[in-house]
């Protein structure tokens, strides 16, 4: 069924993933093939997207060495595309060791959020929107955050220096915001984030309402995950996506939103 989110229409429609052959429920538009997603998506959510204008190629605006450049490339369960829109793709994360978590990465190459083209914003809006109530069908309303370096090599770009949002299905009563506070001694504010200086921002699950800090002292590595790790009774080996993939995890989270 035909919906809207920011502007965008969305449709979705079964099509046979040319990175596997079963058949499935895939995000695209309802015209021409260029729209086509690129490997396995999503069931409807009674959403879906328009690709006008057409998506971007998945090997465009490529940086050498950059995980999610070489994304098309990937075999791996946890480079599953569950959602695509022109301009982003939605995979499982690796290392997400809670079943449901889910990354929207640009397809082009950008450091933070706060550095995208703002004629992207309502698609980004569109499908956050979209992934959104495909988690809270299968699991629980998401929590959102995004480590938002300024430049690369820093601690705040997670190990990835490519932008990333994360959706997480946190355990009931869990509040990033206090969490990450306390870790760090600052308090979030609801200014928007700057482009050129590196930022932490958080929504919580069911609120509007972005927060975010420009950390004094640049936090550790894997921040979010680390105190998220913590609050969740370290449910894996580590919080580390390296030294832990949560293999058994990614493929709880793909069977519950592409059904295998």
């Amino acid at each position: 069924m035909p919906a809207s989110f920011g502007g965008i229409a969305l449709e979705w429609r079964p099509r046979t993933s040319y990175h596997r052959t079963t058949r499935m429920n895939v995000l695209t538009a309802p015209t021409p093939d260029t729209c086509n997603p690129v490997g396995s998506t999503a069931r409807a959510v009674d959403s879906p997207l328009r690709c006008d204008p057409p998506p971007a190629p998945l090997n465009s605006a490529k940086v050498s060495g950059c995980r999610f450049c070489g994304i098309a490339a990937s075999r791996a369960n946890f480079d599953r595309i569950i959602l695509r829109t022109p301009h982003f793709l939605v995979v499982p994360s690796k290392g997400g060791f809670l079943p449901g978590w889910i990354l929207i990465v640009p397809i082009h190459h950008v450091l933070s959020f706060a550095q995208l083209d703002r004629s992207l914003n309502a698609e980004l809006d569109a499908l956050t929107a979209a992934a959104t109530r495909l988690l809270e069908a299968r699991f629980v309303t998401p929590t959102a955050f995004e480590h938002g370096p300024s430049s690369v090599g820093t601690t705040l770009g997670c190990g990835i220096d490519h932008a990333h949002l994360h959706l997480v299905p946190l355990p009931k009563g869990t509040n990033m915001t206090r969490l990450a506070e306390a870790a760090l001694g600052e308090r979030f504010g609801t200014d928007p984030p700057s482009a050129t200086k590196g930022y932490l921002r958080i929504r919580e699950a069911g609120s509007d309402a972005w927060l975010s800090l420009e950390p004094r002292v640049a936090p550790p590595r894997q921040f979010f995950r680390q105190i998220i790790w913590e609050a969740s009774g370290r449910p894996s080996e580590s919080y580390d996506y390296d030294e832990a993939p949560c293999d058994s995890q990614v493929q709880a989270t793909l069977t519950a939103l592409v059904g295998q």
